[in-house]
């Protein structure tokens, strides 16, 4: 990332979030990095499905716990900030991984908006009547998705992987990509009231 574009970068996250948020986020993803990530592109090619389920476990905290100290100022502006993040970020990711960059993104923009449409009280209660099990599914894919996806980018970014190693996270990023993107539509149609309405006899 250009040295402009990281000061535009870093001057719309403070835009948007309060700093102990972006300060607990740069701390996570560092010790994920350390603890997680990289052991398990060193692994071997035969190592990863085994290893995988172990140093995701690992990564969870460090995947959830910025979201703790999330402070929102204003949900309008952090929405359009996002936008613009969107379109930075766009930029520097490898053609290899957009589509995960992609449904990662749709998975992110579809929550914050319902909960810009519904208020977080009336949001919860939805999905605890609609879809709870769905949403749950939908977190922990969600969760596998971007784990993997900064496995890969870190990996391309640092080629300390084999190269089978890293085949075989992008093959695992692309099932995972697939069972999000699915998610996406399942969870848009059960909190949509117009679209529930159609389908609840069905279900």
């Amino acid at each position: 990332m250009g040295k402009n574009r990281l000061n535009e970068f870093l001057d719309l996250v403070e835009e948007a979030f309060e700093k102990e948020f972006v300060k607990h986020s740069r701390e996570s993803f560092r010790k994920m990095v350390d603890e997680a990530i990289e052991p398990l592109l060193l692994s071997k090619p035969e190592e990863v499905e085994e290893k995988f389920k172990t140093h995701f476990k690992k990564a969870i905290p460090y995947l959830i716990l910025p979201s703790f100290f999330l402070d929102i100022k204003n949900p309008v502006k952090a929405m359009e900030v996002q936008k613009r993040l969107y379109d930075i970020l766009k930029k520097e990711i490898p053609p290899s991984l957009l589509d995960a960059f992609e449904t990662l993104s749709d998975a992110s923009s579809l929550i914050i908006s319902k909960i810009m449409e519904l208020g977080i009280v009336d949001f919860i209660k939805v999905i605890v009547e609609r879809a709870e099990e769905e949403y749950k599914e939908f977190f922990i894919d969600y969760l596998l998705t971007y784990f993997t996806f900064l496995i890969c980018l870190v990996g391309e970014k640092k080629e300390i992987a084999e190269p089978k190693t890293l085949d075989k996270l992008r093959e695992k990023l692309d099932r995972y990509v697939e069972e999000l993107d699915t998610d996406i539509t399942t969870i848009d149609l059960l909190i949509t009231d117009e679209d529930y309405e159609v389908v609840k006899n069905y279900i």
